[in-house]
């Protein structure tokens, strides 16, 4: 039983190793990403807005999120906009 248990415990972390960048798709949300990804281990994000004829205000939020060695996912408005992949 204590044999059963530590190699389901191995074959649970190789698979949430194993997630892989190629996984994420432009149009993805936050929470797609997250959820095959994980919690990135770098994360910058920004903000801007402009107008147009002083009539029409466009906003955008940016983030960028790093996972190590398996790459970089790009967002806009909370949608992957570009992935690198990583090494």
């Amino acid at each position: 039983m204590k044999y059963i248990l530590i190699l389901v415990s191995a074959i649970l972390l190789f698979a949430a190793c194993s997630a892989n960048i190629s996984e994420v798709k432009p149009g993805m949300t936050t929470a797609e990403v997250e959820k095959i990804l994980g919690k990135a281990n770098q994360t910058s994000s920004s903000s801007s807005s402009s107008s147009i004829n002083d009539s029409t205000v466009t906003e955008v939020s940016s983030a960028e999120w790093k996972y190590n060695d398996k790459g970089t996912v790009n967002f806009e408005n909370d949608k992957v906009v570009s992935i690198v992949p990583g090494k």
